[in-house]
């Protein structure tokens, strides 16, 4: 509105200016011929007898008065040879003012139709928004879980509503030895022990996480928003979760089950800013590992495939750095003939499930990885077989 209105002022001025001018000049134009009179162009005295004589006197005066008809047929020539361009200057003007004024009430409209249809678009996402919270809700209400299936320690009554959060963390803990030393020693026992938690509760449990994870995901694919407008709604997100919601959400991201779509996503918006991390598990250790989870992911799995050329893939994909598996399949004339068939089918399904998956990849990265598989099939068509150590790897990243 405030910039409708400077604009509307600023054109009202220039117009107001033309106005004077055009005004101006053709007063100018009116009077010239009255300083021709002054000037002894055309005698006053001889006017004044051309105007207000009778007839007989100007009849006595033939030369004189048609000296004063050629001076000011003079004096209209240059009036109406002037004026009229001058006119049709100002008209010019007056159209291109028009047109330009028309441009920018035109520009002004598309704008406002942009911002309501961006109002539309924010009220529609908030709509939906908004019955996505809603259902989480019915889901946490609807809840009912018998405790007791890990700790055997069984309560009277089912356990339901937020109040289960509290007991089921009670049943996560029961799970923990708590003697992991460092990092690696502490994923792979949350991997364990949310695995055996989980298989325990998930038909309880799994729709409220896999719900968040879809709450998440919604915020995070709309264009419309910026990261601003997304942090926000994740802090609405934030506000519902109660202090032990937010544990167990946080164990579920260090596992297999969370690891792969939910925890860059909850990275990535942090989550967890008002985390009690004194209630986790091992406080120092944990909070750690949810720090720096790829690298302590990639340093679990070495110890099982040292050598996997899948490996060195998913290590530069997790770091944005896929280049680096090129410089390892540059280094296949190298592998044994035996190999080569497994590290040729590691990658080919290791790309294939990355292009095919939810994973946040840039059109830049999607080329690259359709690139390096058109190399691979070209590569090995004739080696199509399949081992069971790649299956065993995309099993372990929960991939397939």
């Amino acid at each position: 509105m405030k910039e409708t209105r400077r604009s509307g002022i600023g054109w009202g001025l220039l117009i107001s200016l033309l106005i004077v001018l055009g005004f101006g000049s053709l007063t100018l134009f009116y009077i010239i011929p009255f300083i021709f009179i002054q000037t002894d162009w055309i005698p006053l005295g001889d006017l004044k007898s051309f105007f207000f004589k009778s007839e007989g006197a100007i009849n006595n005066n033939d030369q004189s008065n048609s000296e004063i008809i050629g001076t000011l047929g003079t004096v209209g020539d240059w009036f109406g040879g002037t004026t009229l361009p001058v006119l049709t200057f100002l008209s010019y003007i007056g159209v291109m003012i028009a047109i330009i004024m028309q441009r920018q009430e035109l520009g002004l409209q598309r704008k406002e139709l942009q911002e309501t249809r961006d109002v539309f678009i924010i009220q529609r996402f908030e709509n939906t928004f908004f019955n996505m919270i809603t259902l989480n809700n019915d889901i946490i209400t609807n809840i009912k879980i018998d405790i007791g299936k890990i700790s055997n320690k069984s309560s009277h009554s089912p356990s339901s509503g937020r109040d289960s959060f509290s007991d089921l963390y009670t049943e996560l803990l029961s799970t923990f030895s708590g003697k992991g030393k460092d990092r690696k020693e502490v994923l792979e026992e949350i991997i364990n022990s949310y695995e055996l938690f989980f298989s325990a509760y998930q038909d309880s449990i799994g729709h409220y996480f896999r719900n968040l994870y879809r709450i998440t995901k919604f915020i995070h694919e709309n264009e419309a928003l910026s990261m601003d407008q997304k942090q926000n709604y994740i802090g609405i997100l934030r506000a519902q979760l109660s202090t032990y919601e937010l544990l167990l959400i946080f164990y579920n991201a260090l596992s297999d089950y969370g690891s792969e779509k939910f925890l860059p996503l909850i990275k990535k918006y942090n989550l967890f800013d008002n985390i009690n991390n004194t209630l986790l598990i091992n406080q120092k250790l944990d909070w750690e590992l949810y720090k720096n989870f790829e690298e302590t992911k990639i340093n679990l799995l070495k110890n099982e495939f040292e050598d996997s050329l899948i490996l060195a893939l998913y290590n530069s994909t997790a770091k944005g750095q896929i280049s680096g598996a090129i410089n390892k399949i540059s280094e296949l004339g190298s592998v044994p003939k035996d190999k080569k068939i497994n590290c040729l089918n590691d990658i080919s399904d290791m790309i294939k499930v990355l292009i095919e998956s939810d994973c946040v990849l840039s059109d830049y990265q999607i080329k690259l990885l359709n690139s390096i598989l058109i190399y691979i099939e070209n590569y090995g068509k004739e080696l199509g077989l399949k081992d069971d150590k790649s299956k065993k790897f995309l099993h372990k990243l929960k991939l397939q």
